[in-house]
């Protein structure tokens, strides 16, 4: 018989920590893209309202808490984070699993901030991107989602297949933020 086991994107790669920042996988969730159909935002407002409490997001913004989210993902999509996947909506939305296709890099520490101003090109300071801020972007050649999810936290999200680059591109920014700042 065949043995099936989940592998993370970075495989169990330790976290990396450097002076002011760690970066390390987030694990693996359920994460379920929505779009609504033509002429039926209001009607999927109304549905996940009533399934989770909160209903679609607005551009940049993230909806839930926890382990319970929606993020808005682009034009008039969405991700929903941790549910499964919401089969009453089917009627009023495009629902893909995409739970294989990206890996979650949690970026954290008092260098958070400076680490991914040096490879994201999106203002992150918390004044401009405060805690349940959402944005789609770049992250030196790779297309990401980054989330503010706290004061000094952020979810950095990308496809599963450029896991290790992305890890690395963001461990160099950190080499170079702590060399700046003469740190060990």
């Amino acid at each position: 018989m065949v043995d099936l086991r989940a592998i993370s994107p970075l495989q169990g790669q330790d976290a990396v920590e450097m002076p002011g920042v760690t970066i390390c996988e987030v694990p693996t969730r359920l994460i379920t893209l929505i779009a609504p159909f033509a002429g039926q935002d209001g009607a999927l407002a109304e549905a996940m309202e009533a399934q989770f409490g909160f209903g679609f997001p607005k551009p940049g913004e993230v909806l839930g808490e926890g382990s319970l989210q929606c993020r808005w993902f682009g034009h008039r999509q969405a991700i929903l984070i941790g549910a499964t996947e919401p089969e009453s909506m089917q009627e009023v939305a495009m629902i893909t699993d995409q739970s294989d296709g990206w890996v979650a890099v949690q970026v954290c520490g008092a260098h958070a901030e400076q680490v991914l101003a040096r490879v994201i090109p999106v203002d992150l300071a918390e004044v401009a991107f405060p805690k349940n801020s959402t944005a789609r972007t770049v992250c030196g050649h790779m297309m990401i989602s980054v989330t503010r999810m706290g004061e000094d936290r952020f979810e950095i999200m990308g496809f599963r297949s450029m896991a290790q680059s992305l890890v690395h591109e963001i461990g160099q920014a950190a080499g170079l933020v702590a060399a700046r700042a003469g740190l060990p």
